[in-house]
C-alpha cells in the first residue's frame, strides 16, 4: 500500500465513525424539532381553544348587552306612552275685547288631561299685563281665564303684542311649558303645543 492509499484508508475509516455521528446527531436534531413542532401544534390548539372561548363569551355579552338595550327601549316606550296619556294640552278659546275699557280676554282650554296650573312666565317682547283667574287644577274641558291690558298708556289694547308662557304640572308632576303668541288686533293669538321642562 502506498502512501495516498494509507491516507484515503484513514480517511474512510475516520470518516466513517464521523459519517455515523453526523447521522445520530441530525437524528436527534430531528426528534428535538418535531418536540418542539409538536409543542408548537399544543399551543397553537391552546390557543386556539382559547380564541374560541373568547368568542363566544363576547357573543355572549353582546347578546346580552342587545338584551339589556331592548328592555331599556321597552321601559323608555312605555315611559313615555304613560307620559303622553297623562299630559295636559291647552288651545286657545275664545278671544274677546274692550276697546272702550283696553281690555282683551283670552280663555285657555284643556283639552289634555288633568293640569295643575302654577305660573305665567312673560317675554320680553310682550306689551300687555296678563291677569290670571281659576289658578288651580284644571281637569279635561276646564279652562284658564286670562285679562289682558296694555302695559304702556300709550297703547291700544288692539295694538299689543302678546308673548308668554303657561307652566303647569301633570298628575305626576311632570311640569309643562306652553307658549301663547300673537297680536290681539287680528285676533291671531296661537299657543304652541306643551314642551316638558325642568
Amino acid at each position: 500500500m502506498n502512501f495516498i492509499e494509507w491516507i484515503s484508508f484513514i480517511g474512510v475509516i475516520v470518516g466513517i465513525p464521523a459519517g455515523i455521528w453526523s447521522i445520530i446527531v441530525l437524528f436527534k436534531k430531528d426528534a428535538e424539532r418535531e418536540r418542539e413542532i409538536k409543542s408548537f401544534e399544543k399551543i397553537a390548539t391552546e390557543s386556539a381553544k382559547q380564541a374560541k372561548h373568547l368568542s363566544e363569551q363576547v357573543k355572549e355579552m353582546q347578546e346580552s348587552n342587545k338584551f339589556t338595550a331592548d328592555q331599556a327601549k321597552k321601559i323608555e316606550d312605555k315611559e313615555k306612552r304613560e307620559k303622553e296619556a297623562i299630559k295636559p294640552n291647552f288651545i286657545v278659546g275664545n278671544i274677546g275685547l274692550d276697546n272702550r275699557l283696553q281690555l282683551a280676554s283670552i280663555a285657555l282650554i284643556n283639552e289634555g288631561e288633568l293640569a295643575n296650573f302654577k305660573d305665567i312666565i312673560v317675554d320680553e317682547i310682550n306689551t300687555v299685563k296678563v291677569n290670571y283667574y281659576n289658578l288651580r287644577t284644571i281637569h279635561h274641558g276646564g279652562k284658564i281665564d286670562l285679562q289682558l291690558n296694555p302695559t304702556n298708556t300709550d297703547i291700544k289694547i288692539e295694538q299689543c303684542v302678546v308673548s308668554f308662557s303657561v307652566i303647569y304640572l301633570d298628575e305626576n308632576l311632570n311640569k309643562y311649558s306652553q307658549k301663547v303668541e300673537g297680536t290681539i288686533k287680528k285676533g291671531k293669538i296661537k299657543i304652541l303645543p306643551p314642551i316638558e321642562i325642568l
